[in-house]
């Protein structure tokens, strides 16, 4: 590795005329894997995250390929590298990865044809010479070597057609010996149908702008580490805005269950109070371990949601939020001071934000100490601002949950069931841990009082998942709830109606079942009638293995500008490998103030290569724009949802696996599940909720 990275860090110095080189790279180990795998020390990690992922097997579309799903001049999403190109030590490989990384950090695009592809043929006819010509950009004319005259014997081969004292391009043929440079204005091709025309507006790749310092050492420094702990700080505003009916008791027994039942061993926690005038520090971090009891008995995680006050403060100006993160930042610092490094998140919980000065600075201050912030907006967005600039700045994650009211003093069943499962998604999103390692919610249901005595539904389970899992039914009533019995019936006709209310205070009601046979399970439900209550119904499952692909999904969004409109993109992959042929299905819904949905409205995302703007064809990215123009500024919710698309959704044939090799490279720089038959295509459903403050463009 150390030669491979030595090599493209010099290639990379020399392609950009001595401006940049790769100064260093992290090696983010598994953490099933012995320190002793590596002869230098192995540091904890800080909660970084990878630029390349080395697969035990070879990725999909080669040895190395880059997933780009946004526009010309943005970042990838991720470099993949067959772990046995390593073994080989091939010489090209280092170019091979520049021009990977030149795709992933500088937002460019091959320029290269491909077989049979319309839009980006490999051959095109030149207006000006009235012949074919190779699609590609070089300083030296490009032979065709049968290839645009259509000879039977014709091999596509870039490093064999670019001339032999060619210095360009390493976007058309990275591997060739003489290759060195990227296209410039001088020598770069408009007319080619290369898709960096395509998509950057026919400009060339190199960027001249800029002077670089005198570098003689291009030798990056590996580092090793491993995601060993996560260190989380609440910063909960303690104000009357908290309280919404039930808002607050809700929000106090969610942070209970998430306490005892959901956070990993390998956590630490603390908790800040947003009060109107200065924060308090409720709980310095403690470990979530256990066994880490006071002499009266009470363990770290009782602490925790002891902490916070059974009702809010009766202050009715907005808390001191940048205080407050201020607080939580110095918590998280001095803890890393004394214990080590660790991931650092901040979890600010609050009814939006006013945006200051001092917010902005309190922001840069936590970019330097690499401290990530996930923000839950709740129970409503009564500041000017919600939270999401705080997670967009520090790459953490972005929340929404609105009390939802059953009449003037009770809360819907509805927002404590959203808020458990963005609290258990935080956990998922920022876990140090192989993320097998943790349940994936595998089928949801939402049952209302619709005069039926019984409700059946069904549910797979994939041959990939199993125990631990758990069939839970979410009440209101914990006294009395109002349900007859619950039955789950394996798919070799199994019962089991044993109920278990070890969680009855949580609201959850459990079945002693062992959810491990793969296939078809069924409920029956048997609810008394004349609830004004939803009951919800929800199955988690674990992967079986690290080393055993599930079916897992991720919901983003992203401007290209900020008055571009919104781009809307749904990652749909089985491990590593891209699920073709599904269908992605966005619902958009713009409230009205009084809590009715005005307007509503279903689109698809596409993943057809059209460019704009889906990038890449068959890369399990599905994309597509909306425009906030036709109904005017304001909060808008998405729901997604995945299916299989009447059972023809299908993913390539993935190559053999080395279990033992799996690991990631950060050289210097992101889910929601759903369910998957047993074989694939399968049938399987991916739901997310996402509440976002558009402008009108």
């Amino acid at each position: 590795m150390q030669a491979t990275l030595t090599s493209a860090s010099q290639y990379l110095f020399s392609a950009l005329d001595s401006r940049a080189f790769l100064r260093s790279a992290t090696v983010l180990l598994p953490p099933s894997w012995p320190d002793s795998c590596v002869s230098t020390a192995v540091l904890s990690a800080s909660g970084e995250s990878s630029d390349v992922t080395v697969l035990p097997g070879s990725p999909a579309r080669g040895k190395i390929w880059t997933q780009q799903s946004l526009g010309c001049g943005q970042p990838g999403d991720q470099i993949y590298l067959g772990y046995e190109e390593l073994i080989k030590k091939d010489a090209t490989l280092a170019r091979s990865l520049i021009k990977e990384f030149a795709m992933y950090r500088y937002g460019v695009f091959e320029e290269q044809g491909y077989y049979n592809d319309p839009i980006y043929p490999m051959c095109f006819y030149d207006d000006q010479t009235k012949q074919a010509k190779v699609t590609g950009c070089s300083d030296l004319p490009i032979r065709d070597n049968g290839i645009c005259s259509a000879q039977p014997n014709a091999v596509y081969n870039t490093t064999k057609m670019v001339d032999e004292n060619a210095r360009s391009s390493i976007m058309f043929a990275a591997e060739a010996p003489s290759v060195s440079m990227f296209c410039d204005e001088g020598n770069h091709d408009r007319l080619a149908p290369t898709k960096h025309n395509s998509i950057c507006q026919r400009r060339s790749v190199l960027d001249n702008n800029g002077n670089g310092n005198q570098i003689t050492d291009t030798t990056p420094r590996i580092v090793y580490k491993k995601q060993n702990l996560t260190r989380y700080v609440f910063v909960i505003e303690n104000t009357k805005d908290m309280m919404q009916r039930e808002s607050w008791s809700y929000l106090r027994l969610a942070l209970r269950q998430w306490a005892i039942y959901s956070l990993p061993e390998n956590s630490e926690m603390g908790m800040v109070l947003a009060d109107s005038v200065e924060p308090t520090r409720a709980l310095h971090i403690v470990p979530a371990r256990s066994g880490s009891n006071d002499r009266f008995g009470n363990s770290n995680r009782d602490k925790f949601y002891s902490a916070l006050p059974y009702t809010p403060s009766e202050s009715m100006q907005p808390g001191c939020l940048h205080c407050s993160l201020k607080e939580a930042m110095k918590m998280l610092n001095e803890r890393s001071r004394t214990h080590g490094p660790a991931s650092s998140v901040i979890v600010v919980i609050a009814p939006g934000m006013n945006v200051s000065d001092d917010l902005i600075s309190t922001l840069k201050d936590l970019k330097k100490s690499k401290i990530r912030v996930a923000t839950v907006n709740y129970p409503d967005i009564v500041r000017p601002t919600t939270l999401s600039l705080l997670a967009q700045e520090t790459g953490g994650a972005d929340y929404t949950v609105f009390e939802q009211k059953l009449n003037v003093e009770t809360t819907l069943l509805s927002t404590y069931f959203e808020l458990h499962n963005v609290l258990y998604d935080i956990i998922t999103k920022f876990y140090s841990g192989s993320p097998s390692d943790l349940p994936m919610e595998i089928h949801r249901r939402e049952i209302n009082d619709d005069g039926r005595t019984s409700v059946t539904g069904s549910f797979m389970l994939d041959q990939s998942m199993g125990e631990p899992a758990q069939f839970t039914f979410y009440t209101y009533n914990v006294i009395t709830p109002l349900i007859k019995g619950v039955r789950l019936i394996s798919p070799s006709h199994q019962t089991f109606a044993s109920r278990n209310d070890k969680f009855i205070d949580f609201k959850m009601i459990t079945l002693n079942a062992n959810i491990s046979e793969t296939g078809t399970w069924t409920y029956i439900v048997e609810p008394y009638p004349g609830n004004p209550q939803p009951h919800f119904l929800q199955v988690m499952a674990t992967p079986r293995s690290p080393f055993v692909p599930v079916v897992r999904a991720n919901l983003r969004m992203h401007r290209n500008s900020p008055m571009e409109p919104l781009i809307l993109l749904a990652d749909v992959k089985y491990g590593e490998l891209p699920i073709l042929g599904a269908k992605v299905e966005v619902t958009i819904t713009k409230p009205e103030i009084n809590g009715s949905a005005a307007h509503k409205t279903k689109v698809e995302l596409l993943d057809t290569g059209a460019g704009d703007p889906d990038i890449t064809k068959g890369d399990g990215v599905y994309t597509r724009y909306f425009s906030a123009s036709e109904w005017g500024p304001g909060l808008y919710t998405f729901e997604v949802v995945v299916t299989d698309n009447g059972n023809t959704a299908y993913t390539w044939t993935e190559s053999s696996r080395n279990s033992a090799v799996s690991y990631n490279l950060q050289m210097t720089y992101s889910s929601f599940s759903f369910q998957k038959a047993a074989s694939m295509p399968g049938r399987y459903i991916f739901l997310k909720k996402t509440v976002v403050d558009l402008q009108s463009r």
